[in-house]
């Protein structure tokens, strides 16, 4: 006893998304999937002190397919564990090849984002060790970026699984931090060393009062 309208733009937008997802099955497989590496800079020295495993994703069908596309179907299926392992073995090799070169230092941490999906599996942090081993590297040079979602639901696993990791000598950082679930209190009794402040606060800090003492506070609660 109802009726509704049908929207073209929902039709195509699911289509879209099977589309992707049936693609990305045999990503890896078929080598599609690659890592760019974007380089953390102090501003004050202009000194290289790190930098951020960034996913990538050319399909053969599709081509270039961006990451804000793709990431979130990835995430939406147990398609992100298969990745995600692909993902830590390969920066951890490519790792190893800078510091066996000299190009990375002691001081340098590399970031690598983990999905909730990813990070609450079972067996990761015996993945972690397994791979820190194959690749003969120090967990003190790594840095998992995870988001603030993954904190709200599963604060007491997640606060285990962080531990665990952090005795490895792993640091954790929060990736876009501010507008969504922030709390004080997970700062408090999680081991997050790392805040990275939301863009929609950053992009007009310096024009915008308000983001501007948003980004001030944050800063004075990390310092």
């Amino acid at each position: 006893n109802i009726y509704t309208f049908f929207e073209q733009e929902m039709s195509n937008q699911a289509f879209r998304h099977l589309q992707l997802l049936n693609s990305l099955r045999n990503a890896v497989s078929n080598n599609e999937m690659s890592l760019v590496y974007q380089p953390k800079v102090d501003v004050h020295s202009n000194k290289i002190m790190g930098a951020e495993a960034l996913l990538r994703w050319n399909n053969n069908e599709f081509g270039f397919v961006s990451p804000a596309e793709f990431i979130p179907v990835l995430e939406g299926s147990s398609l992100i564990t298969l990745v995600g392992q692909w993902v830590l073995d390969n920066t951890f090799a490519q790792l190893k090849q800078w510091y066996s070169q000299g190009k990375w230092r002691e001081d340098m941490g590399l970031a690598i984002n983990i999905s909730p999906k990813q990070l609450l599996d079972k067996s990761f942090v015996e993945q972690v060790e397994v791979l820190l081993a194959k690749h003969d590297i120090a967990a003190s040079l790594i840095e998992f970026e995870i988001t603030e979602n993954v904190l709200v639901e599963n604060t007491d696993r997640i606060a285990t699984i962080l531990t665990q990791l952090t005795n490895l000598g792993i640091s954790f950082s929060i990736d876009d931090f501010g507008p969504g679930y922030s709390s004080l209190a997970y700062l408090k009794k999680l081991p997050i060393e790392v805040l990275k402040i939301d863009k929609t606060f950053i992009d007009h800090c310096t024009t915008e009062g308000n983001d501007q003492a948003i980004v001030r506070s944050i800063h004075s609660i990390c310092a």
